[in-house]
């Protein structure tokens, strides 16, 4: 039997955001360090985008460490 559990993403572009404000970074910043552009970092923060488990992983991971 598999288990799956709801990923809520609100709480991931909050927790995104808060990691970045907590290591002082701006969103420019985050976005160069990532290699994404501005626009991206914006619209994961505020869920217009929804990301996938790889984009986290991948972009925030290293950077952040959720």
């Amino acid at each position: 039997m598999e288990v799956f559990m709801a990923l809520d993403y609100n709480i991931i572009g909050e927790r995104l955001k808060q990691a970045r404000l907590n290591k002082r970074l701006t969103q420019e910043k985050l976005a160069e360090m990532v290699s994404m552009s501005h626009r991206s970092i914006v619209r994961l923060e505020n869920l217009h985008t929804i990301p996938t488990i790889e984009t986290l992983i991948t972009h925030f991971e290293t950077v952040l460490y959720f």
